[in-house]
């Protein structure tokens, strides 16, 4: 795995485990209103939301503490298609994996 500047593993996460569990609640939450389907990629995940309803805001305030503890992982936000909201998580070939169990994929 590949390590920062401190010597700690980029995939090491800096929240508490609190945090953790309350941020992965926020994520299914989202998900259980308006999560339409999810891939796994070669560089990590694609989800797909249907828009409106605050889906819009919600992604940006869930990703943004994600931005802060898992700076490893590249997150975009933008239309998929008419009505959808696609939300791509990319990284390097080491950390893919991390990504797919975040989003409970294979």
């Amino acid at each position: 795995m590949t390590h920062g500047e401190n010597d700690r593993p980029l995939a090491a996460c800096s929240l508490e485990p609190g945090q953790q569990a309350s941020r992965r609640d926020r994520w299914l939450r989202l998900a259980d209103r308006s999560l339409v389907t999810k891939l796994a990629t070669e560089t990590g995940a694609r989800l797909v939301y249907r828009s409106g309803g605050g889906v819009e805001a919600e992604l940006a305030i869930s990703r943004r503490p994600r931005l802060e503890c898992c700076g490893f992982a590249d997150w975009r936000v933008g239309e998929a298609s008419e009505g959808l909201i696609d939300l791509e998580v990319s990284t390097d070939r080491e950390t893919v994996p991390v990504v797919h169990a975040w989003f409970d994929l294979p």
